[in-house]
């Protein structure tokens, strides 16, 4: 059993629900008639029914907003923090770096748009302060040596640098900074800095400052802002000179940008990545990272599990939805018992009854579906600034980049569209069943007959099915499936628990076992959630 397979049942009978709405609303003035008088007549009833719709379709679309705004903050790293830089060769000793430089473009690299030599390496910046003044420290920041020329060569694309309008390579005591250390140290063009490296400190003129893009925004690692500072070439060796043998000095990395934009250049990677990995074999100390396709592959697997993560916790609200649903549907049609009544009385066949009853409340879903998708930008919105403020700490803020991408909006919707019709159809097909005299004089249902044979038959069925559900959400790591397969399982038990306890245990037992599964899911399953 997969997830398509349970997936595509449901589709298949929400399809043909519609086309028989749409048939019934385009063939049978009758039913159209009666649909639209009903809801044009009771119009806090209608807003009732589309709120209680729209409630599901705004979680459940603000789940995929979470994840597409997760992804595209993740996925602007490849912006932001790497530009036109695809592959990286770290050389872990500068000394091995003129090697590994020539190793790798002695010969034209296929798929490329060029590699550089970058030194890097990390320190403590801070102010060189006037008399009287405090001194500002970042102690997390990132020192580069780079050629700013053949930087702005680097994939034949210098605004996808951020050194387009950065000058020359800094010499004697300029220094080059990031505008995220610009803002974090209070300093502006002419204000001096001091590099503590190496167990030495050099004091440095702030020439420029760059933006937070490709080159001048590349930090090792993931960072959400980049403290960076260029400083001349030759400056981080001069000053591990004086390190003992064996002390850690700066990295070398050869920078390699494949052909095409900052995000379509990924799909040559894995050749590239091959090719340099052959080119630089036998050379101590070198790791071939894949950095572009490792980011973007993260940001993938992030925003697909926030939309799992909301979606589960939203999953709750879409319950209630649903309940509310059923029970604003079931209250109306009491409140309609014996115009109904008098319908089939005059000739309206059960399924006419079902089918303009559910009419009625697909044109409610349509209108909930729509609307609901909106609404779920909003409560996205909320979400997200929510968990900027959560994840933002001291002076590091946590910027999301907000975006909601149209197949998420049609994806919501169509979920939405699909809970709300079903819900719908399958109350009208309660509501077709009724008396036509005892709904005529609007007098009580009589109890039904009961079989006991049938309802053992459905609940053994059902704690199977829910059984089947379960092992599935543990096998395929589906925390939604692993929540759903428990709770029908439960449901289903009940008729099987009536045959030796009260009704009232009956009921409970299941719910009890449910309710403490549910709080402990975490802990029982943890791989799957």
């Amino acid at each position: 059993m997969t997830l398509f397979a349970l997936v595509a049942p449901v589709a298949v009978c929400v399809a043909v629900i519609l086309l028989l709405s749409s048939f019934d609303f385009v063939r049978r003035p009758t039913f159209r008639r009666l649909a639209l008088r009903n809801a044009m007549r009771r119009k806090n009833e209608a807003l009732l029914v589309v709120l209680g719709s729209l409630f599901g379709t705004a979680i459940v679309t603000s789940a995929f907003v979470v994840g597409d705004t997760l992804n595209a903050s993740i996925r602007d790293e490849a912006r932001t923090r790497l530009g036109p830089i695809d592959e990286i060769v770290l050389v872990h000793r500068t000394s091995e770096l003129p090697t590994a430089l020539r190793r790798v473009t002695g010969q034209p690299l296929p798929s490329s748009d060029g590699a550089m030599p970058l030194v890097t390496t990390e320190a403590t910046v801070s102010t060189f302060p006037a008399a009287g003044q405090s001194r500002v420290v970042e102690p997390q920041a990132f020192v580069h040596e780079l050629d700013f020329d053949a930087a702005r060569r680097f994939g034949h694309r210098p605004a996808d640098t951020g050194l387009a309008d950065a000058g020359p390579t800094p010499k004697g005591s300029e220094a080059v900074i990031g505008v995220d250390l610009a803002s974090r140290l209070h300093v502006r063009v002419g204000d001096q800095l001091v590099v503590f490296v190496f167990g030495q400190h050099r004091r440095f003129r702030v020439r420029t400052i760059v933006p937070r893009v490709g080159l001048a925004g590349f930090v090792p690692g993931s960072a959400t802002e980049s403290e960076v500072a260029f400083v001349p070439p030759g400056t981080l060796n001069a000053m591990a000179s004086k390190l003992p043998s064996g002390a850690q000095a700066a990295e070398g990395r050869v920078l390699v940008s494949n052909q095409g934009g900052v995000y379509d250049g990924v799909g040559a990677s894995d050749a590239v990545s091959l090719e340099l990995q052959i080119r630089t074999a036998g050379l101590a100390g070198i790791e071939i990272i894949s950095e572009k396709q490792g980011t973007l592959d993260y940001a993938k697997q992030q925003g697909s599990s926030f939309t799992e993560l909301f979606g589960l916790i939203g999953g709750f609200t879409v319950v209630a939805g649903v309940l509310l649903l059923v029970n604003i549907f079931v209250m109306l049609a009491e409140e309609r018992k014996s115009e109904l009544g008098m319908l089939r009385a005059i000739g309206l066949k059960r399924n006419h009854l079902v089918r303009t009853f559910g009419l009625e409340g697909n044109l409610y879903s349509l209108v909930s579906a729509a609307l609901g998708a909106f609404a779920g930008i909003a409560v996205g919105r909320v979400v997200v600034n929510v968990t900027e403020r959560i994840f933002s700490s001291g002076d590091h803020k946590t910027a999301l980049r907000f975006d909601v991408r149209p197949a998420s909006l049609l994806l919501g919707s169509a979920i939405g569209l699909a809970i709300s019709v079903l819900t719908v159809w399958g109350t009208s097909f309660r509501i077709g069943r009724l008396n036509v005299i005892r709904a005529i004089r609007d007098a009580p249902e009589a109890p039904r007959r009961s079989r006991p044979w049938r309802a053992l038959v459905l609940g053994a069925v059902g704690v199977v099915v829910g059984g089947q559900v379960l092992s599935l959400g543990i096998e395929g790591h589906q925390p939604v499936l692993a929540l759903l397969g428990p709770a029908l399982g439960a449901w289903a038990a009940v008729p099987l628990f009536q045959r030796f306890v009260p009704r009232r245990q009956a009921v409970s037992i299941p719910c009890v076992a449910l309710l403490v599964y549910s709080v402990g899911a975490f802990t029982f399953l943890p791989s799957v959630f």
